[in-house]
């Protein structure tokens, strides 16, 4: 299942087919969990928009372009 963004009012919300699984709840869209099929189903009644899962975080390679003595200090917390 992937997750979607509904534009429909929050008060409508309940009207929707049966399927969904809301992540989250705005006053202007829905955050879903859904099949293709409930997805299709909603796109004749209301906008949906296909959200991306978030990449991995890279502070791995960001932090080897860091100078060596700041990166330690911001690691180890310590300040002159």
């Amino acid at each position: 299942m992937a997750s979607d963004r509904i534009f429909c009012p929050d008060d409508e919300f309940e009207s929707l087919p049966e399927g969904l699984n809301a992540e989250e709840r705005y006053p202007a869209f829905v955050v879903v969990t859904a099949s293709a099929e409930a997805i299709a189903k909603i796109r004749k009644r209301y906008p949906v928009e296909a959200l991306s899962s978030p990449k991995p975080a890279r502070l791995i390679q960001q932090s080897k372009r860091l100078p060596r003595p700041w990166l330690h200090r911001v690691c180890v917390g310590h300040t002159r």
